[in-house]
């Protein structure tokens, strides 16, 4: 078959979908489709800022077509047009069009030509997130006047959880399946020594970590002040990520806090320097306020890392019954840590049901899963 696949973002710019379509692109090509991406070079949308990115490119197999992007709106999903859109798709005439993100102008403008063209249409939702900013009022009318056409139009939807499934469900979509996201588990199989993290870093006691990007919607203001309540004041808290515009409000708040000198910004770091992270750790957070899957909870359980996250999002099913849940308040994380940093027999049976479920969550099983439903609705 020929695939394409729709994204406002695509790796190198940073985030959990984005490494969603390359991995199942990737291994879709290891199936034997032919799969194209239409994307752009949209580094981050909110600020809105470009990438120095290839418009055209042969990843592993993927050929990346970076389509023109204009800023029109305001708008998180809404705010952004990629230019040409429908104009490549006539002229790769693919069997099936994949499109990543509910409540993106291109899933709502593609699902409405798909039919006059032959295109088959699979949606998947990368997590039902309120509305950023202003989007947040404009939402439900969005919902009501643009969305339900849109899902009851799509051939096939995605989910990546349960909650998913019902949000999708609500607003009409019929073929509904609930296919979630991965790791590359043989990544995972031989780390390296904990001791080269810790040594550039100066961290010689307990290293509570956290990966994600710095965004109020990732909650770390929630995790510092937490942090700063552990009865450990030894402990050091090391955040990975890029930054997306909270990384001085966050350094400020750790310095009010008197654990600047404990708190360590690495910025975004290679894949190599994130495993060494993983290796070192004592203890994983994700503190995140609105999360639709949380990748970065499997990576760090396949490192065999105890991990404590929020109750939010899809979360809940990525995590399973092998992590400490809390709301996303700074009271009950600081009680999620302590739970876990305290009781050396909960951390064990931690690790090693996160070692045996992370096995679960093969990129590789996840596009074979994707493939089936191409087949089923072609």
């Amino acid at each position: 078959m020929k695939i394409v696949h729709v994204a406002i973002r695509y790796p190198p710019a940073e985030g959990g979908g984005e490494r969603h379509v390359q991995a199942v692109c990737r291994h879709l090509v290891k199936l034997g489709h032919e799969v194209h991406i239409l994307t752009t070079s949209l580094a981050r949308e909110v600020p809105f800022e470009m990438g120095s990115y290839e418009k055209e490119e042969n990843d592993n197999g993927v050929m990346v077509h970076r389509l023109p992007v204009k800023h029109v709106l305001p708008l998180w999903g809404y705010g952004t047009k990629i230019m040409g859109l429908i104009e490549n798709l006539k002229e790769l005439k693919p069997d099936i069009v994949h499109l990543h993100g509910f409540g993106y102008r291109h899933s709502d403008i593609v699902t409405r030509q798909a039919k006059r063209h032959g295109w088959k249409t699979v949606l998947i939702s990368h997590g039902f997130i309120p509305g950023r900013c202003v989007m947040r009022f404009i939402k439900p009318f969005y919902e009501l006047l643009v969305a339900k056409k849109t899902c009851r139009l799509v051939d096939a939807a995605i989910a990546l959880s349960e909650e998913d499934r019902q949000k999708f469900k609500a607003l009409g979509a019929r073929n509904i399946h609930i296919i979630p996201n991965g790791i590359n588990v043989q990544d995972f199989a031989n780390l390296p020594s904990p001791d080269s993290f810790r040594r550039e870093y100066g961290l010689k006691n307990q290293i509570i970590l956290n990966v994600s990007r710095l965004a109020n919607v990732k909650g770390q203001d929630l995790l510092i002040k937490a942090f700063s309540r552990l009865e450990d004041k030894e402990a050091s808290l090391v955040l990975i990520g890029e930054d997306w515009g909270l990384k001085k409000e966050l350094e400020k708040e750790a310095n009010s806090l008197g654990i600047a000198d404990r708190v360590i910004f690495t910025g975004k770091v290679p894949d190599e320097k994130l495993l060494e992270a993983y290796a070192a750790a004592d203890l994983f957070v994700l503190s995140s306020r609105l999360e639709p899957f949380g990748i970065v909870i499997l990576e760090a359980m396949a490192c065999g890392v105890p991990v404590v996250a929020t109750r939010v999002g899809g979360i809940p099913s990525a995590a399973g019954d092998c992590t400490v849940l809390c709301e996303p308040t700074v009271q009950d994380i600081k009680r999620g840590m302590s739970e876990m940093l305290g009781d050396k027999g909960m951390r064990n049976k931690a690790r090693d049901c996160g070692l045996s479920r992370s096995k679960k969550f093969d990129w590789f099983e996840t596009a074979k899963k994707v493939d089936a439903l191409y087949s089923e609705i072609i």
